[in-house]
């Protein structure tokens, strides 16, 4: 027991370390959509004269103010709806503030389920009420819905006139006239 009897697994052990290779993934990195926009300090000095530097600063400096601008106002539109969501009830402000989240971009609720049998009767009844608006129109519209009415009826012209052809003024033979004959315009029964 001296040595150590090297076995086949002990052998491939010792080359497998050698063997080993490590690889490491690594994202590529999305290309910024949009530039980059130095700001004051880190802009680049140019030789140039500093007059033209303070031009340069100048046109920047409204920008920023638009900016603060614009979010001021989106803070004090937001201030006055929540203001005016302090005003309703529990329910009114629940929808207030559902309203001011789509508003805001987000997915509005889905739509309240409703019995068949229920929507259908609902339905119905705004129906009802539609056409007892109708009736109690103005005398003006409903003169109106008549006149339209009216003038898709198309006035009935005697048949004679509508015929046109050669033939058209002889008529046409019906099977009332095939049962007369020459026998005196009688029908004799036959005996069996």
């Amino acid at each position: 027991m001296d040595g150590f009897i090297p076995t086949r697994a002990a052998l491939k052990k010792k080359d497998a370390e050698k063997a080993l290779v490590v690889t490491t993934f690594e994202a590529h990195k999305k290309a910024p959509s949009k530039p980059k926009v130095q700001s004051k300090k880190e802009k680049p000095v140019s030789r140039d004269s500093d007059d033209e530097m303070e031009d340069d600063d100048e046109p920047e400096e409204p920008l920023d103010e638009r900016r603060k601008q614009e979010l001021d106002m989106k803070r004090y539109r937001y201030d006055v709806i929540k203001f005016g969501m302090s005003g309703f009830e529990k329910k009114e402000a629940r929808q207030a503030k559902i309203a001011l989240a789509v508003s805001l971009g987000a997915i509005p609720p889905k739509n309240k389920r409703i019995n068949y049998k229920r929507l259908l009767k609902e339905r119905k009844e705004e129906k009802a009420k539609e056409k007892k608006k109708e009736k109690f129109a103005s005398g003006f519209s409903s003169n109106q819905l008549l006149m339209k009415f009216k003038k898709n009826d198309k006035p009935k012209i005697n048949n004679r006139k509508e015929k046109d052809g050669i033939l058209g003024i002889y008529g046409k033979v019906t099977k009332d006239n095939n049962h007369k004959r020459k026998g005196g315009g009688r029908v004799q029964k036959r005996k069996s």
